[in-house]
């Protein structure tokens, strides 16, 4: 059985929604495809997404951890 291929018109929608200022994740819903695959896409043309948002959800969770573990 074939996989299911990448094309033109995924790697122009992928540019297209990405100058949109569309995340990964929205992306990938657009146009249904996994976000590593989008990532993937991104990475051949170029593209990178902001991570920041992601960098500073992962500090307040280790924050929240640390405040857990002293209570304990």
């Amino acid at each position: 059985m074939p996989r299911n291929l990448i094309t033109d018109a995924d790697h122009d929608r992928v540019r297209e929604l990405h100058a949109e200022g569309k995340t990964r994740n929205d992306i990938a819903r657009a146009i249904g495809r996994s976000p590593s695959t989008v990532t993937g896409i991104a990475r051949k043309l170029g593209l990178t997404f902001d991570r920041s948002a992601t960098a500073a959800a992962t500090h307040a969770r280790q924050i929240d951890n640390r405040a857990r573990r002293t209570r304990s």
